[in-house]
C-alpha cells in the first residue's frame, strides 16, 4: 500500500486561515485536481470531508473513494467510508484491492498517518504567502523524522517539493 500525503501550504506551514479558507491560486486548486485524479482513493479527516463536501470537491476529484478519518465509524455510501484509525483506513483500502491513496489532511489525520508510519510520500505545493496565524500542516505533537528529497520544482509562483519519508529511521527511534 503506497500512501502519498499532499497539501498546499504558506511558506510558514499553514494548510489554511483559522475560518478554514484557503486562498490558493487558480494553478494550484488546478494542480490539486490533477494530482487527485491519479488515484482511485483519498483519505481525509472529519472536518476536511465536510469541507469538501459542501464544495462538490469529490466530483472535481473524479469521485474517488473517499476514506475519512474520524470519531465515528461506518458507511455512508458505496464511495464514503468513515474510520477510526489510519489502520482501519488501509485495512478499508486493501480490502477493495486499492494500492495507493491520496492523504489530504486535515493536521490531526496527517499526524497520525505519519505516526503510525503510513506515509510513503510527502508533496507540498507552497503557495507565497505568509498567514500570522492558521491551521497547521500537522499537530504540535506530530513525530520527528527524516526525510529523502525526491524533487523539487517551480510551478508558476509556487513551488512543489517531493520526499520520500524514511521509515526504517522513523519506526526504530520509536523502539525503547
Amino acid at each position: 500500500m503506497r500512501v502519498v500525503l499532499f497539501m498546499a501550504q504558506t511558506l510558514n506551514g499553514f494548510v489554511a486561515h483559522h475560518s478554514g479558507e484557503t486562498p490558493w491560486s487558480d494553478a494550484t486548486w488546478q494542480d490539486r485536481y490533477e494530482l487527485a485524479k491519479r488515484f482511485p482513493a483519498i483519505i481525509v479527516g472529519r472536518t476536511t470531508y465536510e469541507l469538501m463536501s459542501e464544495f462538490d470537491e469529490f466530483s472535481k476529484l473524479g469521485n474517488p473513494l473517499v476514506i475519512v478519518l474520524s470519531s465515528a465509524s461506518g458507511s455512508v455510501d458505496e464511495s464514503t467510508i468513515f474510520v477510526t484509525s489510519p489502520q482501519e483506513a488501509i485495512t478499508q483500502l486493501k480490502g477493495r484491492d486499492i494500492t495507493q491513496a491520496l492523504l489530504g489532511g486535515g493536521a490531526a489525520t496527517n499526524t497520525a498517518f505519519l505516526e503510525a508510519g503510513l506515509v510513503d510520500e510527502i508533496i507540498l505545493d507552497i503557495e507565497p504567502q505568509l498567514f500570522g496565524h492558521g491551521i497547521p500542516f500537522l499537530k504540535h505533537e506530530a513525530p520527528s523524522m527524516q526525510l529523502e528529497l525526491l524533487g523539487c520544482e517551480q510551478r508558476g509562483q509556487n513551488v512543489r517539493v517531493r520526499y520520500k519519508t524514511i521509515k526504517e529511521q522513523f519506526l526504530d527511534s520509536n523502539i525503547d
